[in-house]
């Protein structure tokens, strides 16, 4: 009988994405909230100071006393959209050309505290295409590029050195209306 070990056992590395890690906290927390209505005292609820399980209020815990009412802060969230950039692919336009549409309508909304040449727009024209996907766009296809992406991507060109600002002016050059 042969004996598995466990240095013959290989693992494959997974990735998870920021929006799965997301989900799986919500549908933890959501779990715990359902089962400590049912099994936990209502006490520990009013000792929590984020307020997690408000959500899952049963009938005894509507009627708090005022007491522990005014010693309980109300937390209050907010949650602002993250604004997104959205072009439209007319003919003969991929995804660098709506990336630069992109920058050049968050550059007129936001000046930078620095000066944007020509080469700084080409790397963040690239960053933002590649970040979105290389792919052919059909016309009228609609791209979005988020506020926090084209961000990333200008902190990312302010580190560029001299030798590869100089190497981006050949393809600065092929554009014009830079």
């Amino acid at each position: 009988m042969d004996i598995l070990r466990l240095s013959q056992i290989k693992f494959r590395p997974q990735r998870i994405s920021r929006r799965q890690i997301t989900l799986r906290i919500v549908i933890v927390l959501a779990i715990l909230g359902y089962l400590g209505t049912r099994y936990l005292e209502p006490e520990i609820f009013q000792k929590l100071s984020a307020g997690i399980f408000s959500i899952f209020k049963t009938a005894e815990e509507e009627q708090i006393p005022e007491e522990i009412a005014s010693e309980t802060p109300e937390i209050q969230f907010s949650v602002q959209e993250e604004k997104k950039y959205l072009e439209i692919a007319q003919i003969g336009e991929g995804i660098t050309h709506l990336a630069r549409r992109a920058l050049n309508q968050y550059l007129q909304e936001k000046p930078q505290d620095f000066e944007i040449t020509p080469e700084h727009k080409i790397y963040i024209e690239d960053y933002l295409a590649k970040s979105t996907g290389d792919r052919w766009l059909n016309l009228g296809e609609e791209i979005e590029f988020s506020e926090v992406l084209i961000k990333e991507a200008i902190e990312r060109a302010k580190d560029l050195t001299p030798e590869q600002l100089q190497n981006l002016a050949q393809f600065s050059q092929l554009v014009p209306t830079l």
